[in-house]
């Protein structure tokens, strides 16, 4: 009788890791859900060019209220960069390996400086960071823009 305890206990533990195994391995996603992350309106907080960051642009990206913003629905996105400057396109992105890919449809030729800088660092971008609240859109490591999530604004 004792015997046929062991038995049934070491069966049914085996069982539970088994469930608990399946459970676990089954749920995992190792990819991000791009629909969360890429949604609704993000200010541009901060960027890096050629791994300078230029005190007096980022004042101005600090300084300015209702410019310097993206707007993700669906796969399309638009934006306004300085007064008068807007971009809007379309973008794709893979949560498995953060790789991100912008094709701009439409944007304002400036001569802003900042400006240019960001909208050469969206045409080449090669991938993202982040989560829905704080993002990186990447052209490199040397090369990228952060943006915050409106609902952090």
């Amino acid at each position: 009788m004792h015997k046929g305890t062991n038995i049934s206990s070491t069966l049914f533990v085996s069982l539970i890791v088994i469930m608990v195994a399946t459970v676990c391995l089954c749920g995992c996603n190792k990819s991000d859900d791009l629909d969360t992350i890429f949604e609704g309106r993000f200010k541009i907080t901060s960027y890096r060019h050629n791994a300078q960051y230029e005190n007096d642009l980022l004042k101005e990206l600090n300084n300015s209220k209702d410019v310097y913003y993206i707007v993700f629905s669906g796969k399309t996105f638009s934006g306004m960069l300085s007064e008068g400057t807007s971009i809007a396109g379309t973008w794709d992105a893979s949560g498995s390996d953060r790789t991100f890919h912008i094709d701009l449809t439409s944007t304002n030729n400036s001569d802003n400086k900042l400006n240019r800088m960001i909208i050469n660092i969206l045409k080449n971008a090669t991938g993202y960071s982040g989560d829905h609240n704080v993002v990186r859109i990447k052209q490199d490591n040397e090369n990228f823009i952060d943006m915050s999530s409106g609902d952090l604004l």
